[in-house]
């Protein structure tokens, strides 16, 4: 769950539900995972979005997929309304998480010289 503290932070940054034309105010909005908690995604302001609770479940029906941006105005929650974007972007959050292939594995030894 997102703290007290973090909801005021997306309270003055969101100022409404963020679903494209929605204008209910932030008092009527629900923190949400914009990368969700179950997949691994953090609970912090640069994974969240205000949304009422009709377009929460509109977002988790149709698996929309939301991110943080930054505009001319500060960071705002951009949608992407395309059935199943949500997949998509996990797909992606999950490949730029994965630790490099091409790097060597962390040595177990003691952290002394090689015999």
């Amino acid at each position: 769950l997102f703290t007290p503290a973090q909801v005021r932070h997306l309270w003055m940054r969101d100022q409404r539900c963020t679903f494209p034309g929605c204008s209910r105010p932030a008092a009527w909005t629900d923190a949400h995972h914009l990368i969700h908690w179950a997949d691994g995604g953090p609970t912090d302001i640069a994974n969240a979005a205000l949304l009422c609770r009709a377009h929460h479940t509109v977002v988790h029906q149709h698996r929309y997929a939301g991110a943080v941006v930054t505009g001319p105005s500060g960071p705002r929650v951009a949608w992407d309304l395309a059935n199943g974007s949500y997949q998509h972007q996990l797909e992606s959050w999950r490949r730029q998480r994965a630790p490099d292939a091409t790097e060597p594995p962390d040595d177990p030894g003691d952290g002394g010289p090689p015999r």
